[in-house]
Parts: C-alpha cells; structure tokens; sequence
C-alpha cells in the first residue's frame, strides 16, 4: 500500500515503499563496481526511507517520490525530498534542511525555470558531513538568512528574479566574523541593482551600490571605513554590453569613455586582516597605498596602477630586513610598461622591468595577435651577502658567500626566449656540532631557457675532499604530462660519509643521475678509501664473578630490514646500479686487535628495495685476547638477491695456548650465526670457552696459586690496554708491547717449574721466548711450529 493519492495519474500504476538501511555501503559497493574517482569512505552512515508511485499508462509517464535521508548520527542534519518529474517537467515540491527549503519546476522541454529559496538561520556547515563523502569543497562556514526568488530561461539567456532581506554571519577565521548584509534585483540583461551591501568585521565596513543598467555598470559607491577614518573609495562607470557572447566585437568597436578609480589613503597592513588571510605575520608598522585609474575607452583604454608597500617585515623572523616595494604598471599609447622594485637598507635593490605593446581593440578582434606580440623583461637580482642570511640556518656557525642573479625575457609572448642564469662564489657553511661537515669552495652556475636548466658547480673544500655536480634537467610539459629527464654527473674525492665513534670513512665516487625525474637511475661507482674501524672491546668483563662459560655462540646481530623506507617516498622508485668496492682496505684497530676489510658489492634494483650483490671480506684480522691470540686468515659476509642484507657469514680461525690449538669456525646468516668449536688435544666446547677466557682449563683453574697467576696476568693485561686510572694517557707508551705476550707462573709443560715469560711472534711459524722461574733460572727458547691437518 502507498499513501502517495493517486491523483493525476492514470493506470497502470505502480506505488511502492523504499527503505534502504545502509546508503554508504551501497555507495561504496558501486565505487568499488565502476571505479568512481571520488572517495566515498567519508559518508555518514546513514539510511534512505520512503514512498514512491510510478505511472505507466503512457510509457515511462511520471514518477513521483518522497525520500528521508537520515543519518545514524543525531549531529548530522537529514535531507528529505519531495519532488515530481511528469511530461519533461521536474517539480520540487521541497528540498528541506534545518533552516534551508528549496522549491522549484524546471521544464526540460524549452529549459525555462522557476525557484524560490529560503534561509532561516541555516548553517551551511551542516551540508559538510554529505559533501565530505564525495570529495566536495566545503562552504565557507556561516549562518545565512534571506530569500530568493527568480524565473527565467537558459536558452533565451533572460532572467528576472531578485534576493531580499539577506543577512549573514561568516566566519574568517578562529576570531574574526564577517557580517554581510543587503538585496539584489535584476531583469538581465536589461538591468542589474546591487544596492546598499554592507560588510563589516571588527571596527571596519565596507559600503557597495552599483548598477547595470543602458550598457554601463556604475559603481555609485565603494567606501571602505575604520571607524570614522575613511582608508579608501571608488566609484565610476565601465561599458558594459547586453550579450556576452559578443564581448570581443564589444571590445573593438565601443569608444564610449571610461571614467573608474579605486584608491586608498596609506593605511595600516593589518588593517587587512579581517578580509586577506595570511597577513598575521606582518608587522604593526608595515603600511601600503594603492591606486587604480582607468580611462579612454575599451577599444583604446589607459590604465594607471601603483602600488606601495613600505616596512614589510615579519617581528617572527627578526633577521630579515624590513623591506619597501613599489610597482607600477602604465598602459597607454601603444605601450604597457610593467616595474616593480623591492628596497632594504644596506641591500641593493631587486628589480623587475617589461614591456610588451599595447593594442586591445587588435587582440581583441584576432586574440591570436596578442600572442604574437613581442615582449622585453629583465629581473636583475643584485650582488647578494649570504652572510646576512646566517640566522636562518638552524645551528650554523658561519655562512659565507656571494650571489648573483639575471633573468631575461624577449621574444613573441605565445613563445619567449628566456634566459636566467644564478651564480654563487665564495660559498662557505659551517654548522655546530657533527650534524654535517663543513662546506667551503662552495661555488655553482645555473642557466635556465624554460626548456633546460643546466647546472655546474660544487664544493671545493668537503671536510678534506671536494664534489663537483654537471649536467642539465630538461623541463616537462603539459602535452605529455611528464615532470622532465635528469641527466648529472656527480665526481667527489675523498668524500666524508661517515664520521662517529666508531667509523671513519671517505669515498671517491664517480656517479651518474639519468633519467625522468619520477624514475631516475643512479649508476657508477663508489670507492672506499682512507677509512679506519676502531672500537675498543671488552671480552671479559671485569668486575663481575666468572664462574662459569656460556656455550659456545656468537650473538645474533641486529640486520636491517627497512632500508627503502628511509628512502624519501618520491625517491624509491628510482633505480640503482652502482659497484661498491675499497680501493684502501677499511683498516681495524683497537685494543683487542687488528684487521682489513675489502668490500666488492653491487647494489641494483629500486631505491625502495635495493638488491645487494657482492661480499665483504676480513683479511689478516688478529684478535688479541688476555692469554692468546686469535688468528683470522680470512672471513666473508656474502650478500645475494635472496638473503639481501641479512649476508651469510663464513670465518674461520685460530688461536694458540700451549699445549692446546683452537680452531674456530662462524657460518650461517648474520641474523642468526652458528658458531664451532674444536681443539687439539680435544676438549668439551665448554672447555674450549674456559680455555679462551682463562688461558687454562677448568682443572686448571682448581690449582689456586694458577689462578692467581692467571687473575695478576689479567690485571696486567688490562692495564696494559689502558683499561685503569692514565691508562689513556699511558696507552701510547705500553701500546708498544702489544706484540708481547706475558705469562706468570705458567707452568711449563717439560718440567715441574713455573715460569714469569714473554713471548714474540716473529711469524706464522717462528717465535722467541725469554722466562724465568721461581729459583731465578732462566731459558730463552726459539720455536718453530710445525702443524699437521
């Protein structure tokens, strides 16, 4: 049943009920269906309720429907609809909102219309929920009162209608309201009256009036008051004609005279800031003047505009130097003449000038004319200080440089010829702390057309090494919708790329940047040099009780696996294909020991999930520990496509304690190493770790007068090593026993004595020891090892 009369209808008819629960799952459905561009997450979740009646006696006669949309959310304002749509004309009976009704007919037929709109308080923020669903621009927030009524027709371009007791209440910002008032009537396109609007905000209001009407709109009024201190008026009358479709033969051919101005006394800035946003960064005594004339007629107009701004600063950012601008256009006799200039004290001035001729009634009767005009400009930026600019620069120390810059236009206006061209000398930057190295020698040229800007340049002076940057970027255009291609060369020597505690390391590099701007490649290549690891390591920790070894494993080290995303998210669809290699070993130093390192990778693939290819490698590495020391012949981190930057590690080595030789050997992944252990004599692997941190075996150790041997020799060793009070400031001295390796009260395996010795290693095979026991007998000993595998 429908409740819907059924008046005016013929059968067959068709009524019905509609109640569809959820509208925001079907629009998402049908986003989903037909992948519409505006994202409809946001709409309220809400349902459509009630009836509609079709008639279809003559075909698809008339359809009529009474809609609720409601949403779920009680702050959320419902909409409901009452419209018809019979014989090609829709009526809207109402389109209702808090504070809003619309009614309406629209004949389709000969496109001629009749509406009537009402506001009662409505707040035009309560359609933002709705229009938030799709994407839409929010209105300007406020509450609108006032009636509409107008009637017309689209095809005939004839409306008549007009807008009574409007009143409004917008609000600018966080503080500031606007209060607009006033009526409108208008028979177009016979005549147009805009009368008595009145804006207001804070202390401040602008007065309007203005007609069309005989072919001129008159401005009888335009006052802008502060108070009781007028700040600036116009008034004047412009031709204006009856079709707009003819505005060009308008233009070439009216010679009617022109007679308008706008100008303002010199006025505070922040006056403006109830009407222009942005301005509350400009300080209270920043000031400007306008001024606008025109004269002649449309076909031959004369345009006078100067504008002056003085003391533009901001009390935010006091290092800038408050600044005047002047600008001035002047249009007449064939010629539009364009200057503007900005003035700083102890600056000198930034100048803009351009010329380009003037012939209105010609452009406009072929506007393809105007294009082919030709144009002069220059921009001259002075020679600039950039050590004025220091304060600008969180954290620098020094800046230091000079600035120069030129801009040229010629040319026809639909194709300019333009040549810019920017040049830095001298530049120096130093900041505090280690954040970045200092820069010095910083020198660069850009030259621009518009098509290409070409760049050479660089540093000189980079903590020690030096960059040089050449090569151009073609500019893209709106046909394709490309950004542009890059196509640099990066040349540096001794570069610092890392600099802390632990690391120092500089590279030469010789890199190319080549391709669109969206997916650029990087190829070439980079080579260590001069780069040192130091760290020292504490193995057995001192000050805590030793009672017995853990078993025998290396721990898992932290891999990283987020590599492209500290990439900057424009940049990791960019490529790489660079050859990472040491043309000097990394060398490792420390208070255990010493190595190298040669790396040979290759990274490719997307900056977002580069590839690694490649291994690193310790050579000749020597691991002092207090009662041995572990020989590395050679270990490798490898890095393929699969295992990316979590390598696998391959290392073996050994270490000597008479009578006992241990073998170590490291694999698997770095992320999670296995570590063997074998000796010979053979012993347990919990042995073998008693033996590396004692110099002795368990047994050994139940020996007390061993064990205080082996305690006094640990203390010697880290006192050696600098580990105790000036050990820092005696370490340059004892760092010269560190190929000395000390025993006391070592037992020696041919007798029963203990013997006080020191031994060297001359070489893999060879060595001398000097000793002495407990009775004061002494032995010297060379040895010659001879191993059996």
């Amino acid at each position: 049943q429908s409740t819907l009369g059924t008046e005016g209808f013929s059968f067959p008819l068709i009524t019905g009920k509609l109640d569809l629960e959820r509208v925001d799952l079907l629009l998402d459905a049908l986003k989903r269906k037909y992948d519409w561009k505006p994202d409809v997450s946001d709409f309220p979740i809400s349902e459509l309720v009630g009836e509609w009646a079709l008639d279809l006696s003559g075909g698809f006669d008339s359809v009529e429907a009474k809609l609720l949309l409601d949403a779920s959310d009680p702050t959320v304002d419902s909409i409901r609809l009452d419209a018809r749509y019979s014989g090609r004309v829709l009526s809207v009976s109402a389109f209702e909102m808090t504070g809003l009704r619309i009614t309406g007919k629209y004949d389709f037929k000969d496109q001629t219309y009749q509406a009537r709109k009402e506001l009662d308080g409505f707040r035009s923020d309560s359609l933002t929920p709705w229009l938030g669903g799709f994407e839409m621009e929010m209105p300007v927030p406020g509450v609108f009162n006032g009636v509409w009524e107008g009637r017309g027709s689209l095809e005939k371009d004839v409306h008549v209608g007009s807008l009574t007791d409007f009143a409004a209440v917008v609000l600018r910002n966080q503080a500031t309201e606007m209060r607009v008032s006033g009526g409108l009537k208008y028979d177009w396109p016979e005549k147009v009256e805009v009368g008595s609007w009145l804006l207001e905000a804070d202390a401040q209001k602008i007065e309007l009036d203005a007609v069309l009407e005989d072919g001129f709109l008159t401005l009888n009024r335009f006052k802008w008051m502060d108070r009781e201190n007028e700040m600036a008026d116009g008034s004047g009358k412009l031709p204006f004609p009856k079709n707009l479709t003819d505005l060009r033969k308008f233009i070439s051919e009216d010679t009617r005279k022109i007679d308008f101005k706008i100008q303002s006394k010199v006025i505070p800035l922040g006056k403006l800031r109830p009407w222009i946003m942005g301005l509350d960064q400009v300080g209270e005594d920043a000031t400007g003047s306008v001024k606008i004339l025109l004269s002649g007629s449309l076909a031959l107009p004369e345009v006078d505009v100067d504008i002056e701004l003085r003391n533009i600063h901001s009390p935010a950012k006091p290092w800038l130097p408050k600044t005047d601008v002047f600008v001035k256009m002047d249009a007449r006799e064939d010629v539009a003449k364009f200057s503007a200039k900005a003035l700083a004290k102890d600056y000198a001035p930034v100048t803009i000038e351009a010329e380009l001729p003037f012939f209105p009634k010609k452009w406009a009767s072929d506007p393809d004319l105007l294009m082919a005009e030709t144009i002069r400009g220059k921009l001259q930026v002075p020679r600039l200080d950039l050590a004025r600019f220091q304060a600008l620069i969180p954290n620098a120390r020094r800046l230091q440089g000079t600035l120069t810059g030129f801009a040229g236009i010629s040319g026809k206006l639909g194709s300019p010829e333009v040549k810019a061209n920017l040049k830095l000398t001298g530049g120096r930057l130093e900041m505090n702390g280690n954040t970045l190295p200092n820069f010095g020698g910083v020198h660069f040229e850009l030259t621009s057309d518009l098509k290409r800007i070409d760049f050479k340049g660089g540093a000189d002076d980079l903590a020690g090494g030096n960059l040089m940057i050449n090569g151009h970027f073609k500019l893209g255009d709106d046909v394709t919708k490309q950004l542009g291609d890059l196509n640099l060369t990066l040349t540096g020597r001794g570069l610092p790329v890392a600099r802390n505690e632990y690391l120092i390391m500089r590279t030469n590099a010789d890199l190319k940047i080549k391709g669109p701007l969206d997916s650029a490649l990087i190829a070439g290549n980079v080579g260590i040099i001069d780069s040192v690891f130091y760290k020292d390591i504490e193995l057995i920790p001192i000050g805590r009780p030793f009672l017995e070894p853990a078993a025998a494993k290396l721990p898992a080290m932290d891999m990283p696996t987020d590599i492209g995303d500290k990439v900057p998210e424009y940049f990791r669809s960019w490529s790489a294909n660079v050859s990472l290699k040491t043309v000097d070993p990394i060398l490792i130093r420390g208070n255990l020991g010493q190595g190298r390192i040669a790396v040979d990778l290759r990274i490719s693939g997307k900056l977002g999930d580069p590839i690694p290819n490649g291994e690193v490698t310790l050579n000749r590495a020597r691991i002092r520990l207090p009662f041995s020391t572990l020989q590395v012949a050679q270990g490798t981190l490898k890095f393929n496509a699969r295992t990316k930057f979590d390598p696998v590690i391959e290392l073996r080595g050994d270490a000597r304690m008479r009578p006992y030789q241990v073998d170590i050997y490291a694999y698997g992944r770095a992320s999670d190493p296995q570590l063997v252990l074998v000796s010979q004599p053979p012993l347990p692997k919990e042995e073998i770790m008693t033996l590396l941190a004692t110099g002795t075996t368990s047994s050994g150790l139940e020996n007390s007068q061993q064990a205080t041997s082996r305690a006094s020799q640990l203390f010697i060793e880290e006192l050696r090593r600098g580990r105790f009070l000036f050990g820092k400031q005696l370490r340059p001295l004892l760092g010269l026993l560190d190929d000395v390796d000390f025993s006391i009260a070592d037992p020696d395996p041919y007798s029963s004595s203990t013997y006080n010795s020191a031994s060297l290693q001359l070489s893999n095979r060879w060595s001398i020891s000097a000793g002495v026991d407990v009775e004061g007998d002494q032995r010297m000993m060379a040895t010659w090892r001879l191993r059996f595998k």
